[in-house]
Parts: C-alpha cells; structure tokens; sequence
C-alpha cells in the first residue's frame, strides 16, 4: 500500500518543497520511483537529477511501513500538476497520486501618490498592491484614517 503524507500540496515558487508518502506491505518494495508531470523525467528513490532529489526509504512512523520523500528544490510553476509516487515488491506493485499546486512569489511595493486637497487639508495616500497571479488585492491606506 502506497498512501501520500498530503495528497494535495501547495507551495510558493523559489522555495524548497517535499512530497512526501508512507510505503506500507509485506514484502517490503524493492523499488520507489516518482512519476512527475509528463514534461519531466521519473526519478528512481536514491537519485538527484538538477533540483530534484528522490531520497531513499527511510523508517517510517507506522509500524512496518516506510518512508519515501521527493525534494525539490527552488519549486517553479512548471512543476506543478500530477506527481505520482509507485512502489513494487516482487509480489506486487502500489501507487498514490500527490497533486503539487505552485503559486508564483507575492510581491509588493508602497508608492506615496498624488496629494489630494480635502477640507483645505493635504493628506498624502499610500497604496500598496500585492499581487499573485490569481488574484490581485489593491488596498487603500488613508494616513487620516489611521491617525485623526
């Protein structure tokens, strides 16, 4: 039985991100590979291939399962989608499907814009903007709403 830590995981791009799974059975499996997206190549456990690292079994915390994590360093939008994770003994053959959702980086910035005249005062408005690529808040901070 293969079973995913999290069958769904989300991560910021440029970060180091792990999918992770517990490998259960009796034989244990001889043999852990992860099958990525079809843009990229599967990764036998044991092996590193550019930002990718498919560690070996380790121990798990379920009595008489293992441990299997892919590592993938500096996660891009590109990776994103269908990882799945198989696992073979010579008596049989499991998998478990980890979906990896990447959101690119937030950014933001403060610009002071133009002074406004209200009620003969100048009051100087400061608009920060953060985006991502799904959704885009705008917000509007008032110096005079924040102090009388």
């Amino acid at each position: 039985m293969v079973e995913a830590v999290n069958t769904t995981v989300l991560s910021m791009g440029g970060r180091t991100t792990a999918l992770a799974a517990y490998v259960c059975g009796r034989p244990p499996p001889t043999s852990v590979t992860w099958l990525p997206p079809a843009h990229l190549p599967p990764l036998v456990a044991g092996t590193t291939r550019d930002r990718f690292r498919a560690h070996n079994l380790t121990e798990g915390e379920i009595g008489g399962c293992l441990y299997t994590v892919l590592t993938i360093v500096g996660v891009r939008t590109s990776d994103a989608g269908r990882w799945v994770v198989v696992a073979a003994s010579q008596k049989d053959a499991d998998a478990a499907l980890i979906r990896l959702n990447v959101t690119a980086a937030a950014h933001s910035f403060s610009a002071s814009s133009a002074h406004t005249h209200h009620q003969h005062h100048h009051e100087a408005h400061t608009f920060t903007i953060f985006h991502t690529p799904l959704v885009a808040t705008f917000i509007l901070l008032s110096a005079s709403a924040l102090w009388p």
